[in-house]
């Protein structure tokens, strides 16, 4: 994660973190839930949703939820951090396995379904009557939903297990499209 100045490996639960640019950095490790890391971004947050000192976000996709976990950094470029769950900004993935995560530079944090879907977590300072802190939301299930299972995958609209397709649909997604198509 160039954004936080550390490179990352997670076996099971456990996310490791350790500076790329020091040959003998001790990593960091942080443990989840019981369940297996699955995917892993880093994200800078909108202003005023966390508190000062949270100055990146990372999202852990687990098995069975989506946990942010908050980054504070101390001294130039990134020197030390301190990893913090945001207990309240965690979701289920409701059986769909996360496979990536990208985010815009404006802060909203897309993720790769292994069900070829693009999903948004939308989050908040607080609860309100009307949203919770953090849900998950599909972006692309619409009329797909009713199709057969092979007719997404033929039309070239799965998202799943491509990087540079999951940006080309946050592009989409971030400027009006409504469709998303794989390759270039």
């Amino acid at each position: 994660f160039p954004e936080i100045n550390r490179a990352w490996a997670s076996v099971d639960n456990t996310l490791f973190l350790w500076r790329y640019d020091r040959w003998q950095d001790v990593p960091i490790e942080f443990q989840t839930t019981d369940q297996s890391i699955v995917a892993v971004g880093v994200f800078k947050p909108r202003a005023k949703v966390f508190q000062p000192a949270v100055q990146h976000v990372m999202v852990l996709c687990t098995t069975t939820e989506i946990v942010f976990v908050g980054v504070c950094h101390t001294g130039d470029m990134f020197e030390e951090i301190q990893l913090e769950t945001l207990g309240q900004f965690r979701v289920a993935t409701d059986n769909v396995s996360m496979i990536s995560v990208a985010a815009s530079a404006d802060g909203r944090v897309f993720l790769g379904g292994a069900d070829g879907n693009l999903y948004e977590i939308l989050y908040n300072a607080k609860d309100t009557w009307r949203q919770k802190k953090c849900v998950k939301v599909c972006r692309t299930k619409g009329i797909r939903a009713f199709l057969p299972s092979f007719i997404p995958s033929s039309l070239g609209c799965d998202i799943s297990g491509n990087p540079s397709t999951l940006r080309a649909a946050l592009t989409r997604v971030m400027t009006g499209g409504r469709h998303i198509r794989s390759g270039s």
